[in-house]
């Protein structure tokens, strides 16, 4: 074993010391030791000696005593004393600076290549500083020189050799030198013609070949000036209803505008769009599904959805006194969540407790309602089933799962009100898109869903969950198997039912539903109940 190895083994072994946990840990004694090792490794000078043994050996360091026959030696690994008997010479080596430094006072001093040579020595010796002020004489003596230059990140520019920073401020003067000799001045970091620069000092724009100012620019691009901002000419009623709620009822919306929908939000416009997209998108399915000549209503659909309670409160007082609605009414929808209007069409959302993705579930059922009521409108009420049913449905077709429902006060023990609430006020979660084809599969199978001939006579306050989901699962059942059969089944329902359901019987109504069934399906209510709970056993 060379000493070089034994004396790392040993530094190692007395280094460390192993712990109880099997693992060797640092001697807490040698703490001192370590820092003082580590100081005389960095602080220790290049080495200048070597140290030939006449048994073969060899040492690099410094002789730092040498006397009574005996020389102190001194390695990167310590100091070591060595009798003189032992010693066959002590070879004097020069540390590299001191052969930089020989090679250096060599040069004459106009020989360029041999500082070129020196430096690229400097550069194996690794001593930058020094090739660098080499490659800097080197420029002195030959300006032109590539190797030099290059090395000290130069670059050639007309010519000459120079920074990069030196390159980017001549191109600079360059082209601005270029710019004043075609005539051009220099305004706001743009180059223009004198008179350019004077037209644009008074404000004015260059449109069309001529020099025009900004509200001639606006106007004929369709903006009109509202206050001290510019707005589009067709969102100009919009924005004046935005302002007209903040200053009537101190409620500060924003408006989000699609192709059929306007929305008024409190949320934030990054949430409004994602409700217009969605709206969108259902508005598409029902077109597909119901093919027209021309849009259910004029204009844009308006949509509301605000934050706090009594910001909705406000505003649903000024809707039903805008649209000559009664104190019951008005006294109703403001104890509720949110409503819809369609005459003219409108839905209003309060978010209060629930979550942003709750509300465009709810815009798009609240949609459900109000095109199933405008198509073939006759100013006559769709029977709760029919309308209840298709707003779940269509929420499901456009949104994959339903998060909304609208079912009124429970007549019944145990069922849940428009809330989901159960009598009690212990508020149950809705069902996903999959239990709800397990919850009416359930029913049919136990024949616990409720005929249909008893559905179609059923109030909103007294339609159940149960009746709920049948009611949807139906209208899916009748879409699915022919939309245009639906469709024509639908017209000829709302152009044979009264204006107001209350003043109808159950007998009645079980007799008009039945009308429209046999003259577009052939069927009676009880043929079409047994061919839907066949569908719901075998296919659904």
């Amino acid at each position: 074993m060379s000493f070089r190895t034994s004396f790392r083994t040993s530094f190692r072994t007395r280094l460390m010391m192993k712990g109880e946990s099997g693992r060797f840990r640092p001697r807490t004694g040698l703490v001192p030791l370590l820092v003082l090792l580590s100081v005389c490794l960095v602080s220790f000078p290049a080495v200048a000696d070597i140290l030939h043994l006449k048994n073969g050996g060899k040492f690099e360091g410094k002789v730092i005593e040498r006397s009574g026959g005996k020389i102190k030696f001194k390695t990167q690994f310590g100091t070591q004393t060595f009798s003189e008997s032992d010693v066959l010479k002590i070879e004097k080596k020069m540390t590299v600076l001191q052969e930089f430094r020989e090679k250096k006072a060599a040069l004459k001093d106009s020989d360029v290549d041999a500082r070129v040579d020196l430096a690229e020595w400097c550069k194996s010796a690794r001593l930058r500083r020094q090739r660098i002020e080499l490659f800097q004489e080197v420029v002195a003596l030959d300006p032109m020189n590539e190797i030099a230059n290059t090395a000290l990140g130069r670059v050639l520019f007309q010519g000459k050799w120079m920074t990069p920073e030196e390159k980017s401020a001549t191109e600079k003067q360059m082209g601005e030198a270029a710019q004043r000799a075609k005539g051009l001045v220099l305004h706001q970091g743009q180059w223009v013609t004198k008179e350019a620069k004077a037209n644009l000092e008074r404000g004015l724009i260059y449109r069309n070949g001529k020099w025009v100012t900004e509200e001639e620019v606006k106007l004929a691009e369709g903006f009109v000036r509202h206050g001290s901002s510019w707005i589009r000419k067709d969102r100009l009623s919009l924005v004046k209803k935005r302002d007209e709620l903040k200053n009537e009822l101190a409620i500060d919306l924003d408006v989000e505008v699609t192709g059929r929908f306007v929305i008024f939000t409190a949320l934030g416009l990054e949430h409004a769009k994602k409700v217009g997209d969605a709206l969108e998108s259902a508005c598409d399915s029902f077109y597909d599904i119901f093919p027209l000549d021309q849009p259910l209503w004029k204009g844009r659909l308006e949509v509301v959805l605000l934050d706090t309670k009594d910001d909705y409160a406000r505003f649903v007082e000024f809707f039903g006194k805008a649209n000559n609605e009664g104190r019951s009414w008005i006294d109703l929808n403001k104890r509720s969540h949110g409503f819809y209007h369609w005459m003219p069409p409108a839905s209003v959302d309060l978010r209060e407790g629930r979550h942003e993705d709750s509300l465009i579930s709810s815009s798009v059922h609240k949609l459900g309602h109000i095109l199933i009521n405008l198509f073939h409108f006759k100013y006559n009420y769709v029977p709760a089933w029919m309308d209840e049913g298709f707003a779940v449905y269509f929420e499901r077709l456009a949104l994959g799962t339903p998060e909304t429902f609208c079912l009124g006060e429970p007549t019944r023990a145990g069922e849940r009100n428009y809330a989901g609430r159960k009598k009690g006020g212990v508020k149950e979660k809705w069902m996903t898109a999959s239990s709800w084809k397990d919850f009416i599969r359930t029913d049919v199978r136990e024949d616990q869903d409720r005929p249909l001939k008893d559905l179609v006579t059923v109030k909103l306050n007294d339609l159940t969950s149960h009746e709920l989901a049948k009611a949807s699962f139906l209208i899916q059942y009748l879409i699915d198997d022919d939309p245009r059969k639906f469709a024509a089944f639908y017209a000829r329902f709302r152009s044979i039912y009264p204006k107001f359901e209350d003043y109808v019987n159950a007998k009645q109504k079980r007799e008009f539903h039945g009308a429209a069934l046999k003259a577009v399906y052939d069927l009676t209510i009880e043929d079409l109940d047994s061919k839907w709970r066949d569908y719901v056993k075998t296919r659904l």
